[in-house]
């Protein structure tokens, strides 16, 4: 009756073992950050900090510094494939820009700036990231003459969404643009600057 008895106790011990090694571990699965939607039409404004190089030839052969402040509007379409956001945007602003070199101050009539952009960018959560590219219209402006100078943009950005379509968002972009002294056809004109924004806008 022993020996039954601890066969019996073995063969239970034994089972119970083999089940508790049997137990598969449950598989632990985050899931993936949910992401807002930023496709469609929106438009907003701006304001930024303008700083740069005024290079002139010929009459006005000399190196001017620029600084002042812009402030403008937006409008542009954006198309979302999963987290991946590309677009366009034209955008306008102008600003009193204030040009100096080593001798003083010269007066400006103000400067205004047209860019075409194209954008990409990867959306995570309520957060865009994205990278711009394109070309400006720009004119500048002093006592004497107004100069048409063309060129090209490039930058980046980021905008964070607040709800009911509103965001939030800063962008640098540099300009590189050139043109024709309209006071000397020999002589040109280069603005190369950079410009920090803050940007709110309202996506439909």
């Amino acid at each position: 009756m022993k020996k039954i008895f601890s066969s019996l106790l073995l063969t239970a011990a034994y089972s119970g073992t083999a089940f508790a090694g049997s137990i598969v571990e449950p598989v632990v699965v985050t899931p993936p950050v949910a992401q807002d939607d930023w496709g469609g039409f929106y438009l907003g404004g701006m304001y930024g900090l303008h700083s740069g190089t005024w290079v002139g030839t010929g009459q006005l052969s000399d190196t001017f510094s620029a600084e002042g402040n812009l402030y403008g509007a937006f409008a542009g379409y954006n198309v979302q494939r999963n987290a991946l956001v590309f677009g366009g945007e034209l955008a306008y602003s102008l600003g009193d820009i204030a040009y100096s070199d080593g001798i003083g101050p010269i007066p400006s009539e103000g400067d205004t700036f047209l860019d075409a952009k194209a954008r990409l960018g990867f959306a995570t959560g309520n957060v865009l990231v994205y990278g711009v590219a394109g070309g400006t219209l720009a004119t500048s402006s002093g006592p004497i003459f107004t100069a048409d100078l063309t060129g090209f943009n490039y930058g980046g950005g980021a905008s964070m969404k607040l709800g009911n379509g509103l965001f939030f968002g800063a962008e640098y972009l540099v300009r590189s643009v050139s043109g024709v002294n309209p006071g000397d056809s020999l002589s040109t004109i280069d603005l190369s600057t950079q410009t920090i924004q803050i940007r709110v806008g309202k996506q439909f």
